[in-house]
């Protein structure tokens, strides 16, 4: 789903959500909305380049069942530039560093592009070994501002040392649309297998939906309609967006289409015909509410409840999560001198450990 944090130091992700941004960077409500971090309550980047920081170190002890399972090992590591963007991410797995990601930004701090690493050797679990980690590419995306094409997935070949694109995505804006399009190599050709539409909808304009439409050989495959509804610059829900009821009256105007109802592949190009030219009903599944300073207090995403506890600072100090029917857990936040996450204790509800994390920082 689409939340409202850019990037997060705490438990990072590289998906869905930094496309968004970058696809609508012109759109500084959402921008906004989506820079600030749960935890600090501020823009991270500003915040590194405030700090000066350079390299953040994460060190965990992991438990299971209570249990200290392995002993403060480097979890992840992070280069950050001088602009406060993150460079460099290196994720460990089975408490040995394993995979590396790089991005790309442009002036404005747009990503451009990301290239994925493995460690040739997987042996490096210390901070030192790290430095000695063979890194071997593998893949790369390219991210396409709109009216160029070149953007894409790209595959390393190790044996003629070159990159091989297996994707092509293609971005433009019309009537206040901005269209992606992605196409996939098979055998010599690169055919059509996604289509994404992002517009502003509402009578204040404060709602962006997402549509995502898939292709295969025989046509439309799958259509999914999202939503991300903006009040006062912050996100404070999303979901998707259902049009049942306008597909039965546009059926009832047109019993012609009827024909196609049991028809995979025809109808679907019938509801995103209705999709096109209707609202719909938005049915949240995710909520975000804030305080009188804007800050994130509460978020409820399906079955979890979170809910944060800050100080007069802003910061979160604790962020504790209720799941139906089953135990929730609870993160406790430390800062040092620098207002910099030194420490996270995280436990189950009953009390038993789950992890500890450990914060280092280098600065310029």
């Amino acid at each position: 789903m689409l939340t409202y944090f850019r990037f997060r130091t705490h438990w990072l992700s590289f998906s869905i959500i930094y496309i968004f941004i970058f696809l609508f960077s012109c759109q500084s409500t959402v921008t906004e909305a989506q820079e600030i971090d749960p935890v600090y309550g501020e823009p991270l980047d500003e915040l590194y380049k405030t700090r000066k920081v350079k390299e953040v170190f994460i060190e965990r002890d992991q438990y299971y069942n209570g249990q200290l399972l392995y002993q403060r090992y480097l979890f992840q590591y992070f280069l950050i530039d001088e602009n406060g963007y993150k460079i460099r991410r290196e994720n460990s797995h089975n408490n040995r560093i394993s995979n590396r990601l790089d991005m790309e930004y442009d002036a404005k701090g747009h990503l451009l592009a990301s290239t994925y690493f493995q460690a040739a050797s997987g042996k490096e679990t210390a901070e030192t070994d790290r430095k000695n980690i063979v890194w071997v590419q593998a893949t790369q995306n390219r991210y396409a501002a709109p009216g160029r094409e070149n953007g894409g997935e790209f595959r390393w070949d190790a044996i003629n040392k070159k990159w091989n694109q297996i994707s092509k995505i293609k971005t433009w804006v019309q009537n206040d649309t901005t269209y992606t399009e992605t196409r996939t190599s098979y055998s010599n050709s690169f055919e059509l297998t996604e289509v994404s539409r992002d517009f502003l909808l509402g009578k204040d304009k404060n709602i962006l939906r997402h549509d995502y439409i898939s292709f295969s050989p025989k046509g439309m495959s799958e259509a999914n309609y999202y939503y991300t509804k903006l009040e006062d610059e912050r996100v404070v829900e999303s979901g998707k967006v259902d049009f049942e009821m306008e597909v039965l009256t546009f059926l009832e105007r047109h019993p012609e289409y009827q024909r196609l109802l049991f028809s995979k592949n025809g109808f679907k190009p019938v509801v995103d015909k209705v999709a096109r030219q209707s609202e719909g009903t938005l049915k949240p599944n995710s909520t975000f509410t804030y305080n009188g300073a804007g800050l994130l207090v509460e978020k409820k995403e399906y079955s979890e409840r979170t809910i944060y506890q800050r100080d007069a600072k802003g910061r979160a100090i604790t962020e504790r999560s209720e799941h139906e029917g089953s135990a929730g857990r609870l993160i406790t936040y430390y800062y040092n001198e620098s207002g910099l996450v030194e420490k996270e204790v995280r436990t189950y509800s009953n009390g038993a450990p789950e992890e500890t994390r450990f914060y280092r920082y280098s600065f310029y």
